[in-house]
């Protein structure tokens, strides 16, 4: 925010929680309910999507969460 033209936009919206494949310890899946969110990258080049999926409200990698394919 210091040079001008930079800024930063944020919303809080409520994540969807969807049951998602988990590969258990001992190889075995499952399905366990995971809060998922997607979001769109600008940059000069083009726009990209991103999805990540956590047990956590706080979909975080940081937090054991997971990239999803979009």
């Amino acid at each position: 925010m210091r040079e001008p033209g930079e800024r930063v936009v944020q919303e809080w919206v409520d994540n969807t929680v969807t049951l998602l494949s988990s590969r258990g310890e001992v190889g075995a899946y499952r399905a366990l309910p995971q809060y998922t969110t997607y979001g769109f990258i600008a940059a000069p080049h083009g726009v990209g999507v991103v999805g990540r999926a956590c047990v956590d409200r706080v979909v975080t990698i940081a937090s054991d969460g997971a990239l999803l394919p979009v």
